[in-house]
């Protein structure tokens, strides 16, 4: 659990501002960087971590003798996780048209030397826009286990074959439930951020009936849904993941609003 210092120069913008950031190990910290140098008090717990799940052995093996019209990476660590993968089992299959969730994964794959087209919005919703994926006749999705089906269903809507390279699993960190706990023990923060459906749940689960003392920020009004629906009565939603729109919502607490 890290913090940014308790005492901030009321001329910081967002220095009234506390938020418990929940997003994974490094996007986290970054995020935190960005904010605390605009005066927000950031604690950081992860209620997310990743690790490595090998794909079965059959579908590795269909890899290796199928073609497809795109990739499609839904996250940075289908990129980390991912990528190692198909460049044993399949290399044929990365000049194929690579496409990225949203920049952080098309900065991961810019990373290895690989070009990501990205959507106009970083979700599903912005990837079914997209101009590759009209009309595919294959589709390949990198991602973790289990995960939305709105991607892959409107594809075979659309009369694309569509499989799944399941490439790693989501975790609760070790240490986040003892963390957590200890903070809502102590200086509770004012918001809490919720970057997917998983962090939700993790949330729910580590802070238990105190799952609901902060106000709860979204980055989307489908999050915002599931949030509500669950109990939740207190949401700022975000209009978008992008640390950028964390910053546009968090500012929105301390600006008048336009007459």
């Amino acid at each position: 659990m890290t913090s940014s210092p308790p005492c901030m120069p009321e001329s910081l913008p967002l220095a009234r501002v506390s938020l418990l950031v929940t997003r994974p190990a490094l996007p986290g910290a970054r995020l935190c960087r960005r904010l605390s140098a605009l005066g927000v008090r950031c604690t950081h717990i992860p209620l997310l971590a990743t690790e490595a799940q090998t794909p079965p052995a059959q579908v590795l093996a269909t890899l290796a003798s199928t073609t497809v019209d795109a990739v499609v990476f839904i996250s940075v660590a289908a990129v980390e996780h991912g990528l190692p993968c198909l460049r044993e089992q399949a290399p044929h299959l990365l000049a194929a048209p690579l496409i990225a969730v949203g920049a952080s994964t098309a900065a991961a794959l810019a990373a290895q030397s690989l070009h990501g087209e990205q959507p106009d919005n970083a979700d599903s919703d912005g990837l079914l826009a997209m101009a590759l994926l009209q009309h595919p006749r294959h589709v390949l999705i990198v991602r973790g286990v289990g995960g939305r089906e709105l991607l892959a269903d409107t594809l075979r809507a659309r009369a694309a074959q569509v499989d799944y390279l399941e490439v790693y699993r989501r975790i609760l960190p070790a240490t986040s439930r003892a963390d957590i706990a200890t903070l809502l023990t102590t200086a509770v923060p004012a918001l809490t951020l919720i970057s997917s459906a998983e962090a939700l749940r993790h949330w729910q689960d580590c802070a238990g009936a105190d799952w609901t003392r902060t106000q709860l920020l979204v980055v989307s009004q489908r999050l915002a849904d599931l949030a509500h629906s669950a109990g939740a009565q207190h949401l700022l939603v975000a209009k978008g993941a992008t640390d950028a729109d964390i910053e546009a919502a968090l500012r929105t607490l301390v600006t008048p609003p336009t007459p």
